[in-house]
């Protein structure tokens, strides 16, 4: 028997563990406790699941070579520079940063499955080659029939029976996902799809921040090193991320710290803080708590929640 699990996460790490055949790095950038819902059915050669989440998101993630991943936005995102509109398909492919940025409620259906299976069933026919397209020749917008397909797919691993799928259901799951898929991709490329202004500003500044991770970057500094206006920076982070880039550099090492408290070691408060370079302790407390809605002693207390874990499915 198959099995639908149904799992939520308030905390990224054990997310990531939680995933195969992927990885993603993403950082809470709005106010409140998270909570990332996840549910999932696993085959061999093949990965369904409904991702819900009720934050605002920045996040990039990577498909390990021989994977392709497909992922309906039931809600609107930004993706690769590109304005989603929600009923679109994006096609992942390995070899590219898939950058995202969520906004809360966001939904999407996400499909991974091996290259193989897709040459088996004809929806591929050649090699995957992620250079082959630009991120706007990934986006296909779908109709509405298409869309309430996915949709189905989204109540049923939400509400199954039990959570046991019979092989011949799992069988017929597969297919009908499958089914929808050659239907969509028949539109692959349709133009279209808005540019998010100055995207290329603000990816410049994230991947000066990500290639020094221990530096602590002020925003005048960053766009005096990439030599444009400081107000210039703020549209472009405001574009892309849908915060500024003042509160971004703050939320991305607040989630750092955060990341190391509820690390096995579970190191000390002080010592964590001043590593990513807060240097006064009290302000660094309010700011921690108004971001996630607990001291940073409390994550330091708290366990992790359990996460179910198998076999990696994509090979």
């Amino acid at each position: 028997m198959a099995e639908i699990t149904s799992s939520e996460f308030r905390d990224f790490d054990s997310f990531r563990e939680h995933l195969h055949g992927w990885d993603t790095e993403p950082f809470q950038l709005d106010a409140g406790p998270l909570r990332l819902g996840w549910d999932q059915l696993e085959l061999e050669d093949f990965q369904l699941a409904l991702l819900q989440v009720n934050r605002r998101l920045s996040d990039t993630s990577a498909l390990e070579p021989g994977a392709l991943g497909f992922s309906l936005a039931l809600e609107p995102m930004l993706w690769c520079g590109l304005e989603v509109p929600a009923g679109s398909l994006l096609v992942l492919s390995p070899g590219r940063d898939q950058r995202s940025t969520l906004r809360p409620g966001f939904r999407s259906v996400e499909i991974a499955t091996s290259e193989d299976l897709l040459h088996e069933t004809g929806l591929l026919a050649d090699p995957i080659d992620p250079r082959a397209f630009p991120p706007e020749r990934c986006v296909v917008p779908l109709g509405p029939g298409l869309v309430r397909g996915f949709e189905e797919l989204a109540r049923f691993l939400r509400h199954p029976a039990g959570g046991e799928v019979s092989p011949s259901g799992a069988a017929a799951l597969r297919s009908r996902t499958l089914d929808l898929l050659r239907s969509a991709l028949q539109g692959r490329g349709l133009p279209g799809i808005r540019p998010v202004p100055r995207y290329d500003l603000a990816l410049a500044a994230l991947r000066l921040v990500e290639d020094a991770p221990e530096y602590r970057f002020s925003v005048q500094e960053l766009a005096r090193t990439l030599g444009v206006t400081r107000r210039a920076l703020e549209y472009a982070f405001r574009s892309a991320l849908k915060v500024s880039p003042g509160r971004y550099l703050l939320a991305r090492r607040l989630n750092r710290v955060r990341s190391d408290l509820r690390a096995p070691a579970r190191p000390n408060v002080t010592d964590t803080a001043l590593r990513h370079g807060f240097g006064h302790l009290g302000r660094f407390s309010e700011q921690y708590r108004r971001l996630f809605d607990e001291l940073p002693s409390q994550t330091r207390r708290s366990e992790s929640p359990p996460s179910r874990t198998s076999e990696p499915a994509i090979r």
